[in-house]
């Protein structure tokens, strides 16, 4: 379970800024954090610097270190009350060293987009590969294309749609079909109304 989040010199944090998450305790909501602010206020910062803590082999480009930190990044978690932290090396730069005892908390993460691709295709990626290969995440303009192998899997498990129908408030059948370049896309399948 972690604890809290701390970040500095990662893009709009000059300084050390810190996130305590709720903890669960056992009663309805408890237990979840919400990240509301404005455009560029760092909480798409917030979630990536749980992406780099999850994340190996990780390297900072110039334009995420925050200049105003002396181009170092310092991102600092406590989970299950231990302490674990991902720094670049100590002459600053890309290049980075997790300093704890214990292993790196598995966190799974999906950046935001603002491009949709409806064509993907069949690879069979679990989710720890997703995770340990992470897709160029630096523009919210290119699009995401090695998750949507998850698709193929909740194709297959009814419990997926009532979980997906429960959220969306209706049913909304689908299912994956293949165009004949070889492509695949997800198919809304017609709900039909027959009036008497």
């Amino acid at each position: 379970m972690i604890n809290e989040l701390s970040c500095c010199g990662y893009r709009g944090f000059a300084t050390r800024q810190n996130l305590k998450l709720a903890i669960p305790k056992g009663e309805r909501g408890s237990g979840l954090t919400v990240l509301v602010g404005p455009n560029g206020g760092g909480k798409s910062t917030l979630v990536e610097c749980f992406s780099k803590i999850a994340a190996n082999d990780v390297s900072f480009t110039e334009g995420k270190r925050n200049k105003l930190a002396d181009d170092k990044v310092s991102i600092d978690i406590t989970y299950n009350y231990q302490h674990g932290s991902l720094t670049t090396v100590d002459e600053g730069g890309s290049e980075t060293i997790w300093k704890s005892s214990i292993e790196k908390p598995h966190i799974y993460y999906l950046p935001s987009r603002r491009v949709f691709n409806p064509y993907f295709g069949k690879t069979r990626w679990n989710r720890n590969t997703y995770i340990q290969n992470p897709e160029n995440i630096q523009f919210r303009g290119s699009q995401l294309n090695c998750f949507s192998y998850r698709l193929f899997d909740a194709n297959k498990h009814p419990d997926f749609n009532k979980l997906f129908w429960k959220i969306l408030g209706k049913e909304l059948p689908w299912t994956i079909d293949q165009d004949d370049t070889g492509q695949y896309y997800v198919k809304v399948k017609k709900i039909r109304c027959y009036i008497s």
